[in-house]
């Protein structure tokens, strides 16, 4: 009989089949306790004959008459093929998969089972950073771990370092980057390639990360490369090709008659003297000769579409009692802007050996060489020069000639064309860094490890700034005597060779022992206890020489020692620290114990000495500790709540340091750049101090209470993990006021305290219906920030004070456009900072009700930090097909920005369209003021204000992949195990409120302008042999 199908009270067939002839089979499917499993998939091996069972485990199929077996699967569960051997009853108990159950989590210093995890722990693994094709390793963590906010500040090549913040800003004297560790070492995240990543664990209490002490108060990211398995040699090639376009653009003014009226009235305005003769607008609007009189878009013109490819080659294995993994990459980075060009190599090397039953030695080694290639400006200062170049002219004179053009005419107020960037010369930054490390364990008793580890993490840099003379002509005006274009440009900023070098050298040392014991059934202890020396070690020197006879040339050696020096400093420039050295010396332990596989008991210590700070003051110790119960393990539970596989309740208290601050903080210094004529002779070199210091500062220390619950239903079907935390920074440097009649700059000293709370929720689903595989997951976190004490509270455009967040937006409120009847109108505040507007011009509300707006009414706007982040995704797949997409997404994030791109000809920048609808009389809108030229007082005396304020919230679809694992029946045909092609997309869609760019940003007040982000389309394979 076609089309008919059998069910079993909830059980759900996944297809109709013919059950002429066909044998019904009935069963249960228990669980390793004996309990009933709803959702089991049961299928006839070889078939798409299916269903699942129900809600107490049973099922029925109508099978085949030659049916042989039954696969029976469930997520968390070991897959179990059962012979049908004629029966018609078949009852199943399925095991938990045991990979599962112990799953092991990298902390400091070892590994832990996550079920025994008392602290709040995040993981991620490569399957998951690989999905994205971003070329920033770093980047890939956005969106993947609560409490772990990354920010990419743009797309850049080889400037894309991302901002980490770990549960909020924890100081304002110190830095707030978490401590990044590569294989338990100093590293850096952004020169590792995605495809060497093992996994990356965050470490987000003070439980997890006290065992690292001093350096701990951000949190820590710990990042674990790939080894090697023992076994037949692996090789395995992927390729990445992908095309990179702008995720958001300004929307400017193009047509060059429109641009000039437009200026004018804003000049008019404005009091500015220049204007475009009427006949000038006239030649644009009407010609016929669009190369002398273009609509010049520079945005399309200089921001394209840019080709990204990404190689990586790696081959693993291992004997007996070696294990080795060797890879190369390569990563081949063109720009969105032109005159970029960014490379990366790497290398890894991670190979083991046991030596003996007893001892086991190895080595890692990580090797990165970047080559980044630029314009003379870089980052929002190419931006802004594309947006400042306005329609009137392209980058050269239309005669074919290939003569730059500055402008049209000299009058304009213009920044450079951005061709001149190009003409003036170029920078350009290689830096090689190793990350190399060794070891040996060794086991000399039952249940002892002893590990060593020596490493080294060195950084060497060259710097070069190529500038030269140029020439730059006007496009509208003529020299009178020679009748050519006349010429007229600002020249190059940084003139000659300017090289510089820098070494950077982090040499570690630590040593651990650990004793792992059971004493009787019910009682687990593991003890480390270790010791740790690091130092570290940075020079420079940058030398410029000016003088050549050849401008050309890009060496110093083509230069002439005349007016040449050492430390040159300019904004151009990269900064260049002093020399710096530092050390740390530390002990440390951790207990962990375990009664019944139910209550757990951890304590954490650590004891450092850092030179940052006085001898006094130096050492310090950091403890932390942590209990956790088990409740699904209680007997009284699981007989309520056999479904709830996991639940944990876990809590924990602690202290960290933060001595990530100056230096030489404590330390008087000499300046030696004074001199006196003493007896009025030559002028002798002197040394003076000029700053006070405070001889007892010390550390900042962070104090961190978490409470959490972990829970899973039905062995991971629905994943649960809610955080609590409270994390208060104390001891923070901050600057003290002293008199000026001291003759001395304010002191450093440890007066501030700031507060974090937040909650983080993580959900997953993972599940298996016959051949389909599916997933979602949805992460939320918060951090509110408030300032506790504050030795010296500001007010300004942002507010420093007790009882907000720590820079918190304190502007005055917009209240709409000056119209012509709120001219000399009594009932109309009096604006301080526009003590006679115009019609036209910006209003602001007035706060108190006392007839002036002033610097009282400004007020605290929300936004200078988010409410909250988040993301959520899902993943399915079916037969070889896999599609994962991946949301992220920020809620309540403002951003004062202004400048290029907002307000109208800053330098010459076209207007966005929008100032079509500028205040005019005949057009009296509240929502835009009228036309001005950027710095007119009746708009700029109010930048700090809400008017500025743009929301920078947003929800992006951050990627979508879609894979397909090609048969191994077909890939066998090249020798390969396994070959997989995928395509995916990054950043597709962006929904915001934010105007003209991207809401992603580095910092959320200055400038508008940026380089942009990107938009990634992807195309790639992965292939073993």
């Amino acid at each position: 009989m076609s089309g008919v199908s059998h069910t079993h009270r909830d059980s759900k067939p996944y297809q109709t089949a013919s059950v002429a002839q066909n044998v019904n089979i009935t069963g249960k499917v228990v669980d390793e306790k004996g309990v009933g499993m709803p959702g089991v998939t049961v299928m006839v091996k070889g078939t798409s004959i299916g269903t699942a069972t129900n809600t107490e485990g049973d099922f029925t199929l109508s099978a085949p008459p030659d049916a042989k077996t039954l696969v029976v699967s469930f997520i968390s569960y070991l897959t179990q093929e059962i012979p049908i051997d004629k029966r018609s009853t078949i009852n199943v108990r399925l095991t938990p998969d045991a990979k599962a159950l112990d799953e092991v989590v990298v902390v400091g210093y070892g590994v832990q089972k996550r079920a025994n995890l008392t602290g709040s722990v995040g993981t991620v693994s490569a399957d998951v950073l690989t999905q994205r094709p971003a070329p920033n390793a770093a980047n890939l963590m956005q969106g993947r771990i609560t409490g772990l906010q990354v920010t990419q500040p743009s797309a850049e090549p080889g400037r894309d370092n991302p901002n980490f913040l770990i549960r909020g800003r924890g100081s304002f004297g110190g830095s707030t980057e978490p401590l990044v560790l590569i294989d338990g070492v100093t590293g850096s995240f952004n020169n590792l390639s995605p495809d060497d990543i093992e996994n990356v664990t965050v470490l987000k209490d003070a439980a997890s990360a006290s065992i690292y002490g001093a350096r701990a108060a951000n949190g820590v990211i710990l990042v674990t490369t790939k080894k090697g398995d023992k076994g037949t040699p692996t090789v395995s090639y992927r390729l990445n090709v992908a095309r990179h376009t702008p995720t958001a653009l300004p929307d400017l003014i193009t047509n060059s008659a429109e641009y000039m009226q437009m200026y004018n009235l804003a000049a008019a305005r404005s009091g500015i003297a220049f204007r475009y003769p009427l006949e000038e607008i006239e030649k644009y609007r009407n010609a016929t000769d669009r190369n002398q009189y273009p609509n010049f878009d520079n945005i399309d013109y200089y921001i394209n579409p840019a080709t990204v490819t990404n190689h990586s080659l790696a081959i693993s294995g291992g004997g007996d009692k070696s294990t080795y993994n060797m890879s190369i990459g390569y990563l081949d980075q063109n720009a969105m802007i032109p005159g970029y060009k960014f490379k990366r190599y790497n290398a890894l090397l991670n190979y083991s050996a046991d030596i003996s039953q007893y001892v086991t030695v190895g080595t890692s080694m990580n090797l990165t060489h970047k080559d980044r290639k630029e314009p003379p400006f870089t980052g929002e200062g190419m931006a802004l020069s594309i947006y400042a170049a306005g329609p009137l002219y392209g980058p050269f004179l239309p005669d074919g000639s290939g003569r730059i053009v500055s402008r049209a005419y000299q009058l304009e107020g213009r920044n450079r064309n951005p061709q001149e960037y190009y003409a003036m010369g170029n920078q350009r930054t290689k830096e090689y860094n190793l990350n190399g490390q060794a070891y040996i364990d060794i086991k000399p008793f039952k249940g002892v490890t002893w590990s060593s580890k020596v490493a080294v993490n060195y950084v060497d840099e060259f710097y070069k700034m190529h500038q030269q003379p140029y020439k730059a002509y006007l496009l509208q005006e003529k020299d009178t005597q020679t009748g050519d274009n006349k010429m007229f440009t600002f020249g190059p900023d940084v003139l000659g060779v300017t090289d510089q070098y820098s070494k950077a050298i982090t040499p570690t040392v630590y040593s651990t022992i650990t004793y792992d014991t059971e004493i009787g059934k019910n009682h687990t202890i593991k003890a480390l206890a270790g010791y740790e020396q690091i130092s570290y070690r940075f020079q420079g020197l940058r030398g410029r020489r000016i003088n050549t006879a050849a401008p050309v040339l890009s060496e110093l050696q083509g230069y002439t020692a005349e007016n040449q020096s050492l430390f040159f400093n300019h904004p151009r420039l990269p900064g260049l620290a002093g020399p710096s050295e530092w050390a740390l010396q530390s002990v440390f332990g951790r207990i962990n114990y375990d009664f019944k596989g139910k209550y757990l008991l951890e304590a954490n210590v650590r004891y450092d000495g850092t030179s940052r700070v006085s001898p006094g003051y130096r050492w310090g110790a950091f403890p932390s500790v942590s209990a956790g119960w088990l409740v699904s393990e209680e007997n009284f539970f699981r007989n309520q709540f056999d479904w709830i596989s996991l639940m944990k309740v876990r809590a924990s208290y602690g202290t960290l340091g933060n001595s990530n601050i100056s230096t030489y903080a404590y330390q008087d210094i000499l300046a030696l750049n004074v001199y006196y004529p003493f007896g009025n002779t030559a002028l002798q070199q002197g040394g003076v101090v000029n700053e006070l210091r405070d001889k007892s500062i010390r550390w900042e220390s962070t104090s961190i209470a978490n409470v959490g619950l972990d829970m899973s239903i039905r062995n991971r079907l629905l994943g649960v993990s809610i955080d609590w935390f409270k994390k208060t920074s104390y001891d923070i440097l901050a600057s003290q006021p002293v008199p000026l009649s001291l003759g001395l700059s304010s002191p450093t000293q440890n007066v501030g305290k700031l507060r974090n709370t937040g909650i983080e929720i993580e959900l997953t689903h993972q599940n298996k219906i016959g051949e389909v595989t599916y997933g979602a997951n949805v992460l939320v976190s918060s951090a509110r920030n408030e300032v506790l004490h504050i030795a010296v509270p500001s007010k300004g455009t942002s507010i420093r004070e007790i009882g907000l967040p720590y820079d918190a937006h304190h502007l005055y409120e917009w209240d709409g456009i000056f119209q012509v009847e709120d001219i000399n109108n009594p009932n109309v505040p009096r604006h301080v900072l526009n003590p006679s507007p115009k019609p036209g011009d910006l209003k602001m509300k007035d706060q108190n009700g006392d007839g002036v707006v002033d610097a009282n009414d400004r007020i605290v706007v929300d936004g200078a930090y988010p409410d909250y982040t988040y993301s959520f995704g899902f993943n399915v797949g079916y037969k070889g097909f896999n599609l994962n997409v991946f949301f992220q997404g920020v809620e309540g994030l403002k951003a004062r920005v202004n400048n290029w791109g907002v307000d109208p000809f800053m330098q010459g920048t076209a207007p966005t369209t929008k100032w079509r609808n500028a205040w005019t009389p005949e057009n009296p809108t509240n929502t835009l003021p009228a036309l001005y030229i950027a710095g007119y007082p009746g708009v700029a005396n109010y930048g700090g204000s809400t008017y500025y304020l743009q929301d920078a919230s947003y929800l992006r679809l951050k990627n979508l992949i879609l894979s397909y694992d090609i048969p191994t029946t077909l890939a066998s045909r090249i020798r390969s195990k396994g070959l997989s092609v995928y395509v995916s997309v990054d950043n597709p869609f962006t929904w915001t409120d934010y105007e003209g760019g991207d809401p992603e940003r580095a910092s959320m007040s200055g400038n508008f302008s940026q380089y942009p982000q990107a938009k990634i389309y992807n195309a790639g394979f992965n292939v073993r042999f």
